[in-house]
Order: structure tokens, then C-alpha cells, then sequence
């Protein structure tokens, strides 16, 4: 857990780093695992997306068809036990 909160940490120094001497308005913290996420490198590692305001970038999921879940049944397979 302690190498997660300083990747974290890290993370937001940086963030802020890019604030000040980029001029950035925002920043995306981004972290893909395994092929299907759009993984290539295949170890741990995360993007700082420096953004802008009206750079076009979007990260969001809502242009893309949405499968139907139900978040219940998600939740249960996640915390349910081991079979």
C-alpha cells in the first residue's frame, strides 16, 4: 500500500508541476491493464495527459454503446466469496 500512496504522491507533485510551468487547466491520471484496456507495455505504469481548455481530448465513456450492467449483480461477484 505505502508504494501505491507514493505513486500517488508523486502523481500530484507532478500534476502540479505541469500547472505551473505547462499552463495546463487540468490534468488525467491514467492507468491501463492488460490488452483490453489498450495496454502495450506490460508492467506498471501511469500517463500524466497534460489538458487545455477546447483541446478535444475526451476521455469519457460517453460516446461509446454502453453495455447493459447491473451494478448489483457486478458488486455481488466482486465481494461475494470465493467458489
Amino acid at each position: 500500500m505505502k508504494f501505491f500512496k507514493e505513486i500517488i504522491s508523486v502523481s500530484k507533485m507532478l500534476a502540479e508541476k505541469y500547472r505551473e510551468k505547462l499552463n495546463i487547466t487540468g490534468v488525467n491520471i491514467l492507468h491501463a491493464s492488460g490488452k483490453d484496456a489498450q495496454q502495450s507495455v506490460f508492467h506498471f505504469h501511469i500517463h500524466l495527459i497534460p489538458r487545455y481548455p477546447d483541446d478535444g481530448l475526451d476521455l469519457w465513456f460517453h460516446k461509446y454503446p454502453r453495455h447493459k450492467v447491473r451494478l448489483e449483480e457486478v458488486a455481488e461477484k466482486i465481494m461475494g466469496e470465493e467458489t
